[in-house]
């Protein structure tokens, strides 16, 4: 169910066996692009510490997430897209305000906000990527309009945006960060819980995600009492 790396809470929820039931071709990826992509992340990595993991860790919950809710293996693989390179646009973000460790002034905020809209304009370029440019753009916003660049409310946010800010939210609540402490998984949980009891994120999406670390969580004890 948990994990430690690096210091930090971990869920092992993807595994590649998800997409063994392909349904028809996926329009994603070509591998030699995503591999470009990676390098851009690894090299926000390199300045702030944690982009690519994040990046990656919100691939396999998103893909987690979409499994559980009985996607397609084509929604499922262009949610592992997006996620591993969502926050691609953070390479023009100052890295005094990736790394700032009070509140952002308003302009620092302004800068911050603009990584959706840099990695919209980034991913453009590469024809094979196209496809996941909404949910780059728009994996900020939320159902009741509070989130950015663009405002979206529930109606013109899509199910698998949906997937991906849940677990864009969720790797953020649970991941040690210099501005904050980690929570742990259950305290994740029950922080997106309310976010969507607020109107802020899918409840269905939510639940998803709950039944698997709660699957997770029986497999763990199940498994110690088996070795016990």
């Amino acid at each position: 169910y948990g994990s430690k790396h690096d210091g930090r809470n971990r869920v092992t929820v993807y595994r590649p066996a998800m997409m063994e039931d392909e349904q028809g071709p996926s329009p994603l990826p070509a591998h030699a692009s995503i591999e470009v992509v990676q390098a851009l992340m690894m090299s926000i990595d390199l300045r702030d510490g944690f982009t690519a993991s994040h990046c990656e860790d919100v691939a396999r919950f998103a893909c987690a997430i979409a499994a559980q809710m009985g996607l397609s293996a084509a929604a499922v693989e262009m949610l592992r897209v997006a996620g591993l390179v969502h926050d691609v646009g953070k390479i023009a973000v100052p890295v005094s305000v990736l790394l700032k460790h009070g509140p952002l002034t308003a302009d620092e905020w302004s800068a911050m906000q603009q990584h959706t809209l840099h990695g919209e304009r980034l991913l453009a370029e590469v024809t094979e990527l196209r496809a996941i440019l909404p949910l780059v753009r728009s994996h900020h916003e939320r159902l009741d309009g509070s989130g950015y660049p663009d405002g979206l409310r529930a109606g013109a946010i899509p199910l698998l945006l949906r997937i991906l800010s849940v677990a864009d939210v969720f790797e953020a609540y649970t991941a040690k960060r210099p501005y904050h402490a980690e929570h742990t998984i259950k305290e994740g949980i029950a922080l997106l819980q309310h976010e969507a009891e607020a109107g802020r994120l899918d409840a269905a999406v939510v639940a998803a995600l709950s039944q698997i670390v709660q699957s997770e969580q029986n497999e763990f004890e199940e498994g110690a009492l088996l070795a016990a």
